[in-house]
């Protein structure tokens, strides 16, 4: 399990060079608190289970990198690239009950299209106690609409 978690953490230190997906041409750099606010915005239609919500806020297959996770919920390798099962995913967690709860939010600023940040999220389940993971991820800003390109949610963060 941890590894799979590593595994996942791991895909979200790869420089924005890396990235296989391009950014809108209308990309922008976030302003402050920009990449926040999708963040959030992403964590309350996961909550409510909104897939309408959920699928607007993840970037469009040309602009999107990877969703990647450590159990529960294993999604690495090829399924993490493949924007056409987001949704199902979503669908999958929901009917495990999961919930998730923003815990802290930093932004690392701004490269070829993306606004870093990095986070703290707590998940559960029905089976998983209130546990507080790290990870990683990169917003598009941009005029038709702010999403996210990449979340990868790592290890547990201990204690």
């Amino acid at each position: 399990m941890r590894v799979a978690a590593l595994a996942a953490l791991a895909l979200a230190l790869v420089p924005a060079a890396a990235l296989g997906a391009s950014p809108p041409a209308d990309a922008e750099d976030c302003l402050a608190g920009e990449s926040r606010r999708v963040v959030q915005r992403f964590i309350a239609a996961f909550n409510a289970r909104d897939l309408p919500a959920l699928d607007l806020v993840f970037a469009p297959e040309a602009s999107f990198n990877w969703y990647s996770t450590g159990a529960p919920g294993v999604r690495l390798r090829s399924a993490a690239y493949d924007r056409s099962t987001l949704i199902a995913y979503f669908r999958a967690r929901h009917r495990q009950g999961e919930k998730l709860r923003l815990v802290s939010f930093r932004a690392n600023g701004n490269s070829n299209g993306y606004a870093h940040f990095q986070f703290r999220l707590e998940r559960r389940t029905r089976t998983l106690a209130p546990t507080v993971y790290q990870g990683k991820g990169a917003a598009i800003c941009a005029a038709s609409g702010d999403t996210i390109s990449v979340w990868s949610v790592g290890s547990r963060v201990a204690g």
